[in-house]
């Protein structure tokens, strides 16, 4: 029975590390599609506005690689912002559970032997929870440092293509003494 009992609680403690394993697993690949799709996503747009700019073609502001670049630009602030609140919460939550953290281990000593273990079986409990929730905080971080990079990128590109329509304005508009005064 005594040796029942100890393979059953191998098995068990084999499924829960499975089972961390798989949650860490997930929000790696959670974090490698977000990557992948937003610098797919802003890339393609980037390319597509250069290699329209490098052929000398006009754009005109009705062109619909303004409304895209416009509707990438709002989703990445949108996501940079949605994830604020959470980065926040996440980091008073881990502030609180590393106080609580610390005063379980003091708590340990001086106890008798039950006592003793029940307090290091809470410890790794919350242990083990701040470390998922640093996990969780370097994702939501990690998005919001690849939103402001990808923003980065489109307003940078947002900025060429107005100079190049203002620089086709005074083209169209032929007044050398606009062109004169532009040019130092």
């Amino acid at each position: 029975v005594l040796q029942r009992r100890r393979e059953v609680d191998l098995q068990l403690a084999a499924f829960r590390n499975q089972q961390q394993q798989n949650i860490r697993d997930v929000g790696h690949l959670k974090r490698t599609m977000y990557r992948i799709e937003k610098q797919g996503e802003v890339t393609s747009l980037v390319d597509q506005i250069d290699g329209t700019l490098r052929m000398g073609e006009s754009l005109v502001e009705d062109h619909p690689v303004f409304a895209e670049l416009s509707e990438l630009l709002h989703g990445l602030r949108t996501d940079f912002h949605k994830v604020a609140p959470k980065v926040t919460s996440y980091q008073e939550n881990i502030h609180s559970l590393t106080t609580i953290a610390q005063t379980t281990a003091l708590d340990i000593q001086g106890k008798s032997s039950r006592e003793a273990d029940d307090a290091r079986m809470t410890l790794v409990s919350h242990l083990q929870h701040g470390k998922r929730m640093l996990a969780q905080l370097s994702r939501l971080s990690d998005i919001q440092m690849l939103s402001a990079q990808k923003v980065g990128m489109l307003a940078r590109t947002q900025s060429q293509l107005q100079r190049h329509m203002q620089i086709q304005d005074l083209i169209h508009t032929a007044n050398s003494g606009k062109i004169a005064a532009k040019i130092p």
